[in-house]
């Protein structure tokens, strides 16, 4: 093979130059070299190209045909025409477009750190505590006796039938009531309640009053010597309440609610009975008749008076009780302005127009069987109210025992008894 004199020299001068690079690192001749060629290559990023637009003014020649008029003048037979000459000029119009260009944005990350306050509501203040209602509170009954109830009172024993009616009207339904005949039991609701017998002797049975277990025990001035023995063997507070007028009823729905902490239906039903009340009154003469009642047994009666529930009722109807001013009746010491003992002198003597009888004893028992003869004597026979038919029986449980919400009733029973030619009625 041949070898170029060129080719030849170009092998030697790289050898020289090998053994002199080796020299200089300290090798042999022969020994391999490992040379590290360190470059630095700019690569430049990504650009990102956008789009940016530029308005730019370029002329564009159009072409516009136009008129322009020029008077030219030919002579022709020596007759001088004119005409118009058309002719088209070229305008130049700039024209504004909008020129898109690429152009190359650097990239430039920042990192922006955004410091954002968040407000936090401050919590709402804690809703304040609400002061706790008194265990017991102090009241004063119709005998001016302090006593320490519940609060709120929620099971009230009765031992009149008259406290079943005002307690039901004012949302309290008593736990137990007087043992009565059931027709007489008033609302409906009230004939499921536990009974308790009573007797003007003996007083309340303790013991079915025990076992209605109650917080508060309601009594009147009939059983008014046995709250004590009532109040020491149950444990429990005995106040004594009576009604006597229409006004008591109203007083005593209000008192009723406020012992029992239903003031609000109390006053409502109170307030309804008022109105009730009213229309019975209206259309009434200024002054009418002159009454006398009387209630008991055959061989025992007393008196009404106009302070009695009887009597009130009478007066509201602008009537008049013939007893008034005649000296009370005393019970056990204690005089009671609602009645006056009976007198048929009094009673011959005054003259009554209208004569009422509420018979307290049974009707079935031997000794009412002469109380249908009660008018039969001369002295009754020749009394005004005898002789025009005006004499009636009343509704014990209606005008005596059980007064109450059914006032308004009761008046609108004893209008016409007392004006039986009302033509309003």
């Amino acid at each position: 093979m041949k070898i170029s004199s060129n080719k030849l020299a170009g092998f030697v001068a790289g050898a020289a130059a090998l053994i002199a690079i080796a020299a200089l690192a300290g090798c042999s001749a022969g020994e391999p070299v490992i040379v590290e060629k360190v470059r630095t290559v700019e690569v430049p990023s990504e650009p990102i190209v956008k789009e940016v637009v530029r308005t730019v003014e370029v002329p564009v020649v159009v072409e516009v045909e136009r008129e322009v008029v020029k008077e030219v003048v030919v002579e022709v037979a020596s007759t001088p025409v004119t005409r118009d000459v058309v002719r088209t000029v070229t305008v130049e119009v700039p024209v504004v477009v909008e020129k898109v260009e690429r152009v190359e944005v650097p990239v430039v990350v920042e990192k922006v750190v955004e410091k954002i306050v968040v407000a936090t509501p401050a919590p709402p203040p804690p809703p304040p505590t609400p002061t706790p209602a008194p265990a017991t509170r102090t009241v004063t009954d119709d005998a001016r006796q302090e006593a320490e109830i519940p609060f709120s009172p929620r099971r009230i024993a009765v031992t009149n039938a008259w406290m079943v009616e005002l307690l039901t009207a004012c949302g309290n339904v008593p736990v137990a009531r007087p043992r009565i005949p059931l027709e007489f039991v008033y609302p409906p609701e009230a004939h499921d309640i536990p009974v308790v017998a009573v007797s003007h002797s003996a007083g309340p049975n303790i013991e079915q009053l025990a076992a209605a277990r109650p917080d508060l025990v309601l009594t009147s001035p009939t059983y008014g010597r046995f709250a004590g023995p009532i109040a020491q063997a149950l444990r429990v507070p005995v106040l004594i309440y009576d009604i006597n007028t229409v006004d008591d009823v109203l007083s005593k729905l209000e008192t009723f609610g406020e012992i029992a902490n239903c003031s609000e239906k109390a006053n409502a039903a109170a307030d309804a009975l008022r109105a009730k009340i009213a229309a019975q009154r209206e259309g009434l003469p200024e002054e009418g008749p002159r009454a006398f009642g009387i209630f008991g047994t055959s061989e025992s009666f007393l008196a009404f008076t106009s302070s009695s529930y009887l009597g009130d009722m009478t007066v509201k109807l602008n009537g008049g009780m013939v007893t008034d001013g005649d000296p009370p009746y005393v019970y056990r010491g204690i005089p009671d302005p609602a009645y006056t003992p009976f007198s048929l002198e009094k009673v011959v003597e005054r003259d009554p127009d209208v004569v009422m009888v509420v018979r307290h004893g049974d009707p079935g028992d031997a000794r009412e069987a002469n109380f249908a003869s009660l008018f039969s004597g001369a002295a009754w026979s020749g009394l005004s109210a005898v002789e025009n038919g005006r004499t009636s029986e009343l509704s014990e449980w209606l005008y005596l025992r059980y007064p109450g919400p059914r006032a308004a009733w009761a008046m609108s029973e004893l209008r016409p008894i007392l004006y039986p030619d009302d033509e309003a009625r």
